[in-house]
């Protein structure tokens, strides 16, 4: 049986996993998402930013049918005291030239786990800002007839005890609301995460298996009663997968020609319905 500190335990060390199998949240009206409801208060954790960045001026011409953005959800299956499945997203963008493929892999989300009556894992807007601000570019012979199988990406935030996200605290900060606190803490960790993703390309889709990428550590936290965390250790297990889908004009909410993270996780909700 799974004890009450073991499930916080848990829930905490699992913020930098990413999404629930639940759903994605919604945004903020002010955040220029289709179907905000702004008779519903948002909560904090709702935030998200629609970028207006231009498309990467790449030379198209040319170019091969998987040519394109695609959003991409990753469902990696893990081990932590139980079974649990998480999820991320990814804007990814690819320029095809035969067998050569030109790969820009940016993570746009990781959304906290919540597990119900024990605990609330927050994201703060400066961490997610700080996750899209970091893609990941390469270049080489990734396509064999429809096999895709693009190099691992990896993300390296707050290590050696960096304050990546500029709060004055080392590592990377997530907030955290437990029965066990009194009121939201935070917890200070480094992260290192990502995936390889091996497919098969399907028209306009790909779909494939995933190697989810899990190495973090706990440095500390704003309050003793979040300390269970620091000793819980989380592994992958099989049977992770991924599905991306080309990102249609009808993701593009500003309608400026390119389709950003803000905007795929506008769309997460609905676009990886299951």
């Amino acid at each position: 049986m799974v004890t009450r500190a073991a499930a916080l335990a848990l829930a905490v060390a699992l913020a930098s996993c990413g999404p629930r199998a639940d759903d994605y949240p919604l945004l903020r009206p002010e955040a220029t998402y289709p179907s905000a409801d702004p008779f519903q208060p948002p909560a904090p954790e709702d935030v998200n930013v629609i970028e207006h960045d231009p498309l990467e001026p790449w030379d198209e011409t040319g170019a091969g049918p998987l040519t394109g953005i695609f959003a991409v959800e990753v469902v990696a299956k893990m081990k932590a005291i139980v079974d649990v499945e998480v999820r991320q997203l990814y804007r990814v963008r690819l320029l095809q030239r035969d067998a050569a493929i030109r790969v820009k892999m940016q993570l746009c989300r990781l959304t906290p786990p919540k597990v119900a009556g024990v605990a609330e894992l927050i994201a703060p807007a400066a961490l997610e800002a700080l996750l899209r601000a970091k893609p990941i570019e390469n270049e080489g012979k990734y396509l064999d007839g429809t096999a895709f199988t693009p190099p691992p990406f990896a993300l390296d935030l707050g290590v050696a005890s960096a304050d990546d996200d500029k709060d004055g605290n080392p590592g990377v900060t997530l907030h955290a609301k437990v029965l066990m606190c009194d009121r939201e803490e935070s917890i200070y960790a480094t992260l290192r995460t990502g995936a390889t993703l091996h497919g098969t390309v399907a028209g306009d889709a790909i779909h494939g298996g995933a190697d989810p990428l899990l190495d973090q550590k706990v440095l500390g936290t704003s309050n003793p009663c979040l300390g269970a965390a620091a000793s819980l250790t989380i592994t992958a297990e099989p049977g992770s997968s991924f599905s991306a889908k080309r990102a249609t004009a009808a993701l593009d909410i500003d309608k400026n020609g390119n389709v950003t993270c803000g905007e795929i996780v506008a769309a997460a909700g609905t676009f990886f319905a299951k």
